[in-house]
C-alpha cells in the first residue's frame, strides 16, 4: 500500500451573511463582494525515493516471527493442558470401569453371604460388611465419575469440543508405532560401527 500514490481531497463551502462593500462612485452603484465561495482542493503525492521502506519492512517481518513464536508458546501450554485433560478422563474412565466390576463382583458376594446367612452358615455382619464395602465402592465410583465429568468439562473448554459426559474416551492405537521404534532400535543397534 505504501508504493500506490497517495490521493486526497477537501471542498469547503462558506455563505456570509454581511460582506464588504465599497463606496459607489455618483450615479452608479458600488461593487460588493459574493455572499457565497466555494473551495476545493485535491492533492497527490507519489513518494519517489524512500530509504526508510526496508528497514521498516524488515521490522515489521521480525515482529511478525516475534507474534508467531508467542502464539506457538501460548499454544504448546495450551495443548499440554489438552493432554493432562484427555489422559486424566481417560484414566478416571478405566478406574471407573474397575471399580464398577469389583461393586458387581462385590454384589454377586453379598447374594451369597445373604444366602449363607438364610441357612445359618454366616453371621449378620459378615452380610453388613459386604454391603459396606459395596456402599463404600459406589461412593469412589461416584468420586471418579465427578471427576471424569470435570475433566472433560475442561477439555471441553480448551478445545471448543462440547462433549457429553458418557462420551467414550478411546486411547490412541500405538502398537504400530511402537514396533516400528523397535525395528528402527535393533536395527541401530546391529551396525557394526557402534
Amino acid at each position: 500500500a505504501e508504493r500506490l500514490p497517495n490521493i486526497t481531497g477537501s471542498a469547503l463551502a462558506q455563505h456570509q451573511s454581511v460582506v464588504t462593500e465599497f463606496p459607489a462612485a455618483p450615479g452608479q452603484s458600488g461593487p460588493s463582494l459574493l455572499h457565497d465561495t466555494y473551495d476545493a482542493y485535491v492533492g497527490v503525492s507519489d513518494p519517489l525515493l524512500d530509504l526508510t521502506r526496508p528497514a521498516r519492512a524488515a521490522a515489521e517481518r521480525a515482529q511478525l516471527a516475534r507474534a508467531r513464536a508467542d502464539v506457538a508458546t501460548a499454544l504448546y501450554g495450551v495443548r499440554q493442558q489438552v493432554h493432562a485433560s484427555f489422559f486424566n478422563a481417560a484414566s478416571l474412565s478405566a478406574r471407573h470401569d474397575a471399580v464398577a466390576a469389583t461393586i458387581a463382583d462385590l454384589e454377586s458376594q453379598a447374594k451369597v453371604v445373604e444366602a449363607r446367612v438364610r441357612n445359618g452358615t454366616a453371621l449378620r455382619s459378615e452380610l453388613a460388611a459386604v454391603r459396606a464395602e459395596v456402599l463404600r465402592r459406589r461412593q469412589d465410583d461416584a468420586q471418579l465419575i465427578g471427576d471424569r465429568d470435570a475433566a472433560l468439562r475442561v477439555l471441553a473448554d480448551l478445545t471448543g469440543i462440547a462433549l457429553s459426559p458418557d462420551a467414550p474416551i478411546a486411547l490412541p492405537a500405538l502398537e504400530r508405532a511402537v514396533a516400528d521404534s523397535r525395528t528402527r532400535r535393533d536395527s541401530v543397534a546391529a551396525r557394526p560401527e557402534l
